[in-house]
């Protein structure tokens, strides 16, 4: 039977570290405290985003708050009628969700400990919880195999992410919350999008369990630690194996970064605590503990972590490789362009929507602050989304976030708006000879929802000459949006003179400009 960290509170005795000659090793971390009141192992931990508490959860059912600065127990939280498996503290700090064998996951309020709510709909163990960096969703991975995405408003399940063939170990939301990774028993590594649940890559990624998976800050890459004695590096965006860590003792059942992105910190099953330069993966600090480690999170400023060990401890240590306990540092923010597309098209007089998304990981979400501009008409306004009408021309459209540090990002895509008189002009043409005495002039309809353009719509006009001739016809909206008709006049059946075209266009649950008419003479 395969083992697993955490399923019997037993405490497993620490196993000689062999190091790489330019890594520094000793028995233990620098310890600032160590916190006893558990009355089995300790599962998991995580640090409250301020940096002045720890929280612990346990095999005995309950979960601790700790105060950092010298270890005293504030508040021990009670409800879950089985292990505790998972924690997580909220972005603002204001709760903590929690995930058990008892098949639930659980909402507390910090400051006072009251049970906010329960979410139940998971089939078995709950391994693993996780806040989406705007702190309106949890994601919960369980032995059930699947990964429910709940609002945390009001406890609902939003969405269930299938496809893992065997139990989720580790859940983590992308910092733009973009995206969800999950590792577990099936040896892979999986990425979903959160917005519509859609699954990207699942990748398989290790000779056995994968049990524990961790985003990059800056969101470029995911690590993962698996039972194969590696841990992986893989690029978020298409799942690409980056860089493998070997070395380990044994199963390497925890990975984390730091959050200023230098150090990856693990732990094996050999009681043994390792850290790597993220950028190559050099190991550079190497620890061997009295008990398995089960979990272990940085600090925010990078300066301390903290670790929960099956002799039911919890260890808040120095960083050696960190800050020293000064400020965080300050990391850019991150902003895209989500609508429209780069390149798009319209005609003028139609209402553009523009859409994008920010973030910063101390921060949190910032798309309300992103600012918009044009490079032909300025200043369009401040948001999330917005809709604005731009006149002629190709317009490089500008979408910028400064965080609280005073770090700006910026991104760019062009659009282009064309004038419709002259595109009508390019279009009315005179088919002789093919066409002997006949005119064709060229009638444009704009489809759009109200903000974007349709590409595909089926649009009908009905179009009129001042000689009295009406006709009815359809088209199909091409990818900018627009219906093209084309409308015909025999002259040698209508006659000769001047026809004054217009049109009007429809398009049920649309809207569709009468956006073109013409005029021209038709002779024999």
């Amino acid at each position: 039977m395969k083992r697993i960290a955490c399923w019997l509170p037993a405490i497993v005795a620490g196993a000689q570290l062999l190091t790489p000659i330019n890594a520094r090793a000793q028995t233990a971390p620098n310890r600032l405290w160590v916190g006893t009141g558990h009355a089995s192992s300790v599962a998991a931990v995580a640090y409250s985003p301020d940096g002045t508490m720890v929280v612990s959860a346990s095999f005995d059912r309950t979960l601790k708050l700790w105060r950092v600065a010298d270890g005293l127990l504030l508040r021990t939280f009670s409800g879950h009628t089985a292990e505790v498996r998972a924690v997580a503290f909220s972005p603002d700090g204001s709760t903590i969700v929690s995930g058990s064998s008892d098949w639930t996951v659980k909402l507390w309020r910090v400051s006072d400990g009251t049970l906010l709510r329960t979410m139940t709909g998971h089939t078995d163990v709950v391994r693993s919880v996780a806040f989406s960096p705007d702190g309106s969703m949890i994601a919960s991975g369980s032995q059930d195999s699947r990964v429910n995405l709940w609002r945390v408003s009001d406890g609902v399940l939003i969405r269930t992410l299938a496809g893992n063939a065997n139990w989720v170990m580790s859940v983590a939301f992308s910092p733009d919350g973009s995206r969800v990774a999950s590792g577990g028993v099936d040896r892979s590594v999986t990425m979903w999008r959160v917005s519509d649940g859609l699954m990207l890559y699942h990748v398989s990624a290790h000779g056995d369990w994968v049990l524990s998976v961790a985003f990059s800050p800056d969101g470029g890459t995911l690590a993962s630690a698996a039972m194969d004695f590696t841990v992986k590096r893989w690029r978020v965006s298409d799942g690409t194996l980056v860089q493998t860590l070997t070395g380990f003792a044994d199963a390497v059942n925890w990975v984390t970064y730091s959050p200023d992105g230098n150090t990856l910190l693990t732990a094996d099953w050999s009681s043994t605590l390792k850290m790597f330069r993220a950028s190559d993966g050099t190991l550079l600090q190497a620890y061997s503990e009295i008990s398995l480690i089960n979990a272990a999170r940085f600090s925010p400023d990078s300066a301390k972590f903290v670790y929960g060990r099956s002799d039911y401890q919890v260890v808040l240590a120095s960083n050696p490789l960190g800050s020293g306990g000064g400020s965080p540092p300050n990391n850019a923010p991150t902003v895209s362009i989500t609508s429209p597309a780069n390149g798009a098209s319209y005609l003028t007089g139609a209402l553009i929507g523009f859409s994008g998304a920010a973030s910063d990981l101390e921060d949190g979400n910032l798309s309300g602050n992103i600012h918009w501009s044009s490079s032909i008409n300025g200043n369009l306004g401040t948001g999330a989304s917005l809709s604005a009408l731009l006149t002629s021309g190709t317009h490089t459209i500008t979408a910028s976030v400064t965080d609280a540090g005073g770090l700006t990002s910026t991104t760019t895509i062009t659009v282009t708006v064309q004038s419709l008189a002259s595109t009508l002009s390019n279009l009315v043409s005179t088919d002789k000879p093919s066409y002997a005495n006949r005119e064709r002039a060229t009638i444009l309809a704009s489809v759009s929802d109200g903000i974007n353009s349709i590409a595909g719509a089926t649009v009908t006009t009905t179009v009129t000459s001042s000689k009295g001739i009406k006709t009815t016809m359809t088209a199909t909206s091409g990818a900018n949006g627009v219906a093209v008709f084309y409308y015909t006049i025999n002259s040698t059946k209508q006659g000769t003179g001047v026809y004054a075209i217009s049109s009007t266009a429809t398009k049920s649950g649309y809207s569709a400009s009468p956006v073109s008419s013409a005029t021209f003479l038709v002779t024999k």
